[in-house]
């Protein structure tokens, strides 16, 4: 009885375990997904390098900047304390860079037919570069945390 007892609370464990490493990929997956949907939104990109979205798709560039940082608190809480550090620099990067969007200068014109948001004096650029930076921390406490190869591109 004592051993069927043991077992019993070995298979509770491992199931709680697994159930714990699978909210954890997920949520690495859901902040990847939305930090990779914010790094590639351009309806275009200009001649001279400026980053055009249409003017409707701005909020949704903004949502997926926001959406990235519920991912990465809530990883930041749920992952061991030796990622901890670098999850609370990727999300307070990713706060940073949310601001930058938000107080980039921006001028709705016609381009064409349609009323486009377009990003000027190379804040995009630089908010791309931020976004790839993140991208690349992030996945690295990924293949950490979730015991992955590193040579393995996701």
């Amino acid at each position: 009885m004592q051993r069927e007892q043991k077992q019993w609370e070995r298979h509770q464990q491992a199931t709680i375990s697994k159930q714990k490493h699978l909210q954890k990929e997920e949520t690495y997956e859901r902040a990847i997904r939305y930090l990779l949907k914010a790094r590639n939104k351009r309806s275009m990109l200009t001649a001279e390098g400026d980053v055009v979205l249409e003017a409707q798709y701005f909020k949704e560039w903004v949502d997926d900047l926001i959406e990235g940082q519920l991912a990465l608190t809530q990883l930041a809480i749920i992952v061991s304390i030796e990622h901890q550090p670098a999850l609370s620099e990727a999300l307070s990067q990713l706060r940073k860079t949310t601001d930058r969007l938000l107080n980039i200068p921006v001028m709705p014109t016609k381009l064409g037919y349609e009323d486009v948001t377009l990003i000027r004096h190379g804040g995009a650029e630089n908010i791309l570069l931020s976004l790839d930076e993140i991208y690349n921390l992030v996945i690295g406490v990924a293949n950490q945390d979730l015991n992955r190869r590193k040579d393995i591109c996701y």
